[in-house]
């Protein structure tokens, strides 16, 4: 166990793990050998609200919940290169991430739905190009990219659709409702996974037909997933799960 590491999510990159902690409010970079954690400021001092991490295009990607911003990190020296505003300072800005390789996505849950988006970055110019306003839910959960589109959920606003948008023509593709509250959503194995409250599940989705292919059922509330070249890693209160997709 390493001591004075509390955050939600994490990325490995420059050989170092890399954990953003929103109660601490720093970007947390933690040796693996050595077990030494650094704290890194990613936003202004009056609470940045450090809350997402993403590894792209050579750079750490951090949303600054309060601050309205994406802090962009080198991991090689640690120190934030650029900050890219994506929504006013204060409530409900800046939340979950995802990336194609070449841009960056991020979805703003607004203080209520008129100001709920899904905005895109240019990895490479740090700039925002486009900024998609029509969902139906607010964009409080997780979100991933599959077979060209992005899977965005409403949990944390309170909401129980899925939204899938298009990123070329920046319209909604698909909304719909499954079994569950759906929370954290990753793209592993040629499918998305979605975990879910009310009941407690991992549920698998064709990214093609949007139909369920698949749920188990999980022993608690799911705080965000990842994935290896062969398991899937979800993260319940109190422990996390090593699942191998059938």
């Amino acid at each position: 166990m390493i001591p004075h590491v509390t955050g939600g999510s994490a990325t490995v990159a420059d050989g170092m793990v890399w954990i953003s902690s929103f109660v601490l409010d720093r970007l947390l970079r933690v040796d693996p050998v050595s077990h030494r954690v650094t704290r890194i400021k990613t936003g202004p001092d009056d609470q940045p609200g450090t809350l997402n991490i993403l590894s792209a295009a050579g750079k750490l990607w951090v949303t600054n919940h309060h601050d309205g911003t994406v802090a962009v990190v080198d991991p090689a020296t640690s120190q934030v290169t650029a900050t890219v505003p994506v929504f006013r300072t204060g409530c409900c800005g800046a939340q979950a991430l995802t990336t194609d390789g070449t841009s960056v996505w991020v979805t703003i849950p607004g203080a209520d739905l008129s100001e709920s988006a899904i905005v895109r970055i240019d990895a490479a110019a740090h700039t925002v190009t486009s900024t998609f306003t029509g969902v139906p839910d607010g964009p409080c959960g997780g979100l991933a990219i599959a077979v060209g589109k992005l899977w965005s959920t409403a949990s944390d606003c309170d909401g129980q659709g899925v939204m899938k948008v298009d990123p070329v023509t920046n319209t909604l593709a698909d909304y719909f409702h499954r079994a569950g509250v759906p929370g954290d959503v990753l793209s592993a194995f040629g499918s998305i996974w979605i975990a879910t409250r009310d009941p407690d599940a991992l549920v698998r989705i064709d990214p093609m037909t949007d139909a369920v292919v698949g749920s188990l059922p999980l022993p608690a509330d799911t705080w965000n997933m990842a994935a290896d070249s062969n398991r899937l890693w979800v993260r319940v209160q109190g422990a996390v799960l090593d699942i191998a997709p059938q």
